[in-house]
């Protein structure tokens, strides 16, 4: 387990009502009367969607793989958790560009020169200057003070789309282990050019059994890309993308 007693507690609190905050954010975007019809599809199909897919996607890991598992999860579980997690990081990316469409589109924001704004350049980050120049002050001072927080949002999507995908190990190893998981792993080979397969996998269970487990995502090693607490980090995202659009709700009256 690497989660302490008070931060389990702490997850718990935040996951508790999920599907009931989310409820909550949709029908405060689906009542608003939204001048464009193109506006409320992004908010129908696109942001509620996808705020309903997250909140399943937490509930099915912490279903699958609960914070307080202490035990080596076999394969299929680890693929079932990056399966979700994967769909995760698609759709809060996916919230925030919906987020921008929504702007863009109600507000009618234009390049300067007059002409329909291009679709790579709508975004909420502070680099989609159109964007950005047309928000409220008050929004973008709180989009500057996590800045940081869409950078790695922004990050582990472009990798999972185009680079490395998320991958979480499936143990670890601690340096005193390390030197027996090593001697067991030479006497499989032995077995298995034996042809000894029962005493292989005996061996293999002996070996798994010096595995320890920790909740941890990341996708490329050589890129020294972030380790994420997957659970803390799914529900910080949630929450995250919630009060980000819960902020901009009102602008939309300004």
């Amino acid at each position: 387990m690497s989660y302490s007693e008070e931060e389990l507690q702490q997850l718990e609190d935040q996951f508790l009502g999920l599907q009931e905050k989310c409820n909550d954010l949709c029908s405060l975007y689906l009542e608003r009367e939204f001048r464009s019809e193109r506006a409320k599809e992004f908010v129908c199909h696109g942001l509620c969607r996808r705020m309903s897919l997250m909140a399943r996607c937490i509930e099915k890991v912490f279903e699958v793989l609960p914070p307080d598992c202490q035990d080596v999860p076999d394969s299929d579980v680890i693929h079932d958790v990056t399966v979700h997690l994967q769909a995760f990081v698609f759709n809060t990316y996916g919230c925030l560009d919906n987020l921008a469409h929504i702007w863009v589109l109600e507000n009618d924001v234009k390049e300067d020169n007059g002409r329909l704004i291009r679709r790579e350049w709508v975004g909420l980050g502070s680099k989609y200057k159109t964007v950005w120049d047309s928000l409220p002050k008050v929004f973008t001072d709180y989009l500057s003070e996590i800045a940081d927080w869409y950078k790695d949002v922004e990050n582990f999507r472009h990798a999972l789309a185009h680079r490395i995908p998320l991958y979480i190990p499936p143990g670890y190893l601690t340096d005193e282990k390390a030197l027996e998981y090593n001697d067991i792993q030479m006497r499989i080979n032995d077995a298995v050019r034996r042809r000894d397969f029962e005493a292989a996998e005996l061996l293999e269970d002996e070996q798994a059994a010096l595995l320890s487990f920790h909740p941890i995502a990341t996708h490329s090693f050589d890129e020294n890309s972030k380790m994420l607490y997957f659970h803390a980090q799914m529900l910080s995202d949630f929450h995250t993308v919630r009060e980000i659009a819960s902020r901009l709700l009102p602008c939309f009256d300004r």
